[in-house]
C-alpha cells in the first residue's frame, strides 16, 4: 500500500494514519483531536480552504500545514458493489434480489 500525506488524498479516499511528522506541539494537538496511529480517515473536502476529514464519526477541518504533517497509508478501495444493502442494514448476497 502507498504512503502519502493527508493533504495529498482526494475526496472520498480513505487512509490509515501511520504517524505525524511534526514538532511536539503539533503532535500533541493532532493526537488530542483524534489523529492517532491506526485511526481511519476519509477526505470529505479538499479544494480551497481547509481540508475537511471524517474521523471516528466526526467531521474535522484542518489547515493545509497540519494536514501535510499527517502520514497515511492509502486504504484499498472496498468492493462497494459486491452486494446489495437494504435500509435496515441487511446485506443480500446478490444484487438481483428485491423486495
Amino acid at each position: 500500500m502507498e504512503m502519502r500525506t493527508l493533504d495529498s488524498l482526494k475526496v472520498g479516499e480513505k487512509g490509515i494514519i501511520t504517524g505525524i511528522d511534526g514538532g511536539r506541539t503539533a503532535i500533541i494537538r493532532l493526537c488530542e483531536m483524534g489523529f492517532n496511529r491506526g485511526s481511519e480517515v476519509c477526505i470529505v473536502k479538499n479544494d480551497i480552504g481547509p481540508i475537511i476529514v471524517s474521523l471516528a464519526g466526526s467531521k474535522i477541518a484542518l489547515g493545509w500545514g497540519l494536514a501535510r504533517k499527517i502520514m497515511v497509508q492509502l486504504k484499498e478501495p472496498s468492493m462497494q458493489n459486491a452486494g446489495a444493502w437494504d435500509k435496515g442494514g441487511m446485506k443480500y448476497a446478490d444484487n438481483s434480489i428485491s423486495r
